[in-house]
């Protein structure tokens, strides 16, 4: 972190965004691709537990899989200017991506590298959010299935910060044209979760006829934290006269700490203690599928366990997603700074913090008059995952062509908690056992289109949400990348509890007598 921190908020989003560059490898917002088709195996459970009643497989196995999703309205790249093939390897320093803005009336030049942001003055959102999709499982018999998942995730979340709050935090504080206004301001919230999760799974059919199935499912984990801090920011009023100084007329926040790193000497991850801090968490949802009542030919030819039921009118999903906590208790450090008023914190133009405990004490020190006065004796804090309610609904027009819809509505069930980004999608797609392919149409807190694709040979699955920033399309305000590699046990021809029939199989022993020809 080589800039100076002129504000209190900035430590948290640069603490955030490097160790979110740092910690996490690859992951999408919801992964549509993924989790919404009939062969989504032991995935479909992400979106809805009740989703692996009517999955396709005897036993799926999932091997690996990662999702990678960042969405921003303030910073963006423009798309002259990326190129996804060559992204780590650019230099921002060069002439061509340099950018400059003239604010005659303040007579300030303000010039920006490569990485712009929106000169609009609605509030500001970010959300980030990475998974690792590790060895699971999932086993499918008769009306009963069973999981058992592995992952680890992270989630940055910004939510409702303000136009010029978010320009100092970006700019510096020598962005002139905000000089001498007077901000109120507040509240919002910056989160940062990380954690690996480890859970157990069970779907159970409770109603099957010939015209309808309704199933309900849920899934408990045990969740090990990693990592998290928070800033939330009850409200403020302030004022910059100039770059080397801020005044503060109040002042009331909190931030706290569990971080993979010594907070005394600099930046470098540390994973001793690996794990800070524990809880659980449980998604559950129900499905109901209706039937057409009638068998197709595609169904009579395959010999699928349940290929009976691929003659479906339409399936629809109700969930609770992320319902959890997990309560930090090592490497913990909560500062508060309380009924701050007529407060000021000069010399920044020559403050370079070294590490975050330099940084806290300083703010200690130029607004409470104590360089020890912020730090609380609280040795734990909780912080709430970024729970969800979700819809799902998926028509079957037939020849193997579908359309889904889910919605996602983020939900704040306490404070602090990391915010989930709503979204809103429409996904056509064409699915066979053998192969899929996804065109999903979202929305991302109904005001930033995105269109995606995806691929699906046989249990490899591959697609993006954003695939407009891939191949320079749009300017590029986020990055979406999902993919998933596993594998399918099917039951053998010589399985008693499998036997086929002329139309198709037979979906358990019990049921086997209805395919038998009684004598005279």
């Amino acid at each position: 972190m080589h800039r100076r921190f002129h504000f209190i908020v900035k430590i948290l989003l640069v603490t955030f965004m490097y160790l979110l560059l740092r910690i996490v490898t690859t992951n999408a917002q919801e992964m549509l691709g993924i989790v919404s088709g009939n062969h989504a195996g032991v995935n479909g459970s992400l979106v809805n537990p009740a989703n692996m009643g009517y999955q396709r497989q005897f036993i799926n196995v999932n091997l690996l899989g990662g999702d990678f999703f960042l969405n921003s309205n303030y910073l963006y790249i423009h798309k002259k200017d990326y190129n996804f093939l060559r992204l780590f390897s650019v230099n921002i320093n060069d002439p061509q991506y340099l950018y400059v803005y003239q604010y005659p009336e303040f007579q300030f030049t303000d010039s920006l590298h490569f990485v712009d942001y929106k000169k609009i003055t609605s509030l500001k959102r970010l959300y980030a959010n990475t998974r690792i999709l590790g060895p699971s499982l999932m086993i499918h018999y008769g009306n009963h299935a069973f999981s058992l998942i592995t992952g680890f995730r992270n989630n940055v979340s910004v939510d409702k910060l303000t136009y010029n709050t978010a320009n100092f935090i970006f700019r510096g504080m020598d962005f002139a044209p905000q000089h001498n206004i007077t901000y109120s301001e507040g509240p919002y919230q910056v989160s940062f979760l990380s954690w690996i999760e480890l859970g157990l799974g069970y779907a159970y059919t409770f109603l099957s006829g010939q015209n309808r199935n309704v199933t309900a499912g849920a899934t408990f984990k045990g969740l090990l934290g990693t990592g998290a801090a928070y800033g939330a920011l009850n409200n403020t009023a302030y004022h910059v006269p100039n770059s080397d100084t801020i005044y503060f007329d109040e002042l009331n926040c909190t931030f706290g700490f569990a971080l993979p790193t010594d907070y005394a000497g600099g930046n470098a991850l540390t994973l001793d203690p690996l794990i800070k801090g524990t809880g659980w968490s449980v998604d559950f949802g129900i499905n109901w599928l209706q039937k057409t009542g009638r068998a197709t030919r595609n169904a009579a030819n395959r010999k699928e366990r349940d290929a009976q039921d691929e003659d479906y009118r339409f399936r629809a999903g109700l969930s609770m997603i992320d319902l959890g906590r997990i309560t930090f208790d090592k490497n913990v450090q909560v500062h508060e700074f309380n009924n701050v008023t007529n407060e000021q914190w000069t010399g920044l133009r020559s403050f370079h913090t070294t590490s975050i405990q330099h940084f806290m004490r300083s703010a200690s020190h130029n607004l409470l008059g104590d360089s020890l006065a912020s730090l609380t004796n609280k040795s734990a804090f909780s912080v709430w995952l970024p729970t969800a309610l979700s819809l799902q609904f998926d028509y079957n027009f037939g020849h193997s062509v579908f359309a889904n819809m889910t919605f996602v509505q983020g939900i704040k069930l306490g404070n602090p908690a990391v915010r989930r980004a709503t979204m809103l999608s429409v996904t056509p797609r064409y699915e066979t056992p053998l192969w899929e392919v996804n065109l999903p149409l979202s929305l991302v807190d109904f005001r930033d289109p995105q269109i995606g694709l995806s691929f699906r040979i046989y249990c490899f699955t591959i697609g993006t949400e954003k695939l407009g920033t891939l191949i320079n399309l749009t300017d590029v305000r986020g990055v979406d990348l999902y993919f998933a590699l596993g594998f399918n046990i099917s039951p053998g021809s010589n399985d008693w509890k499998y036997k086929h029939s002329d139309y198709g199989p037979c979906d358990s022993y019990e049921n086997s007598n209805r395919y038998r020809i009684k004598a005279n």
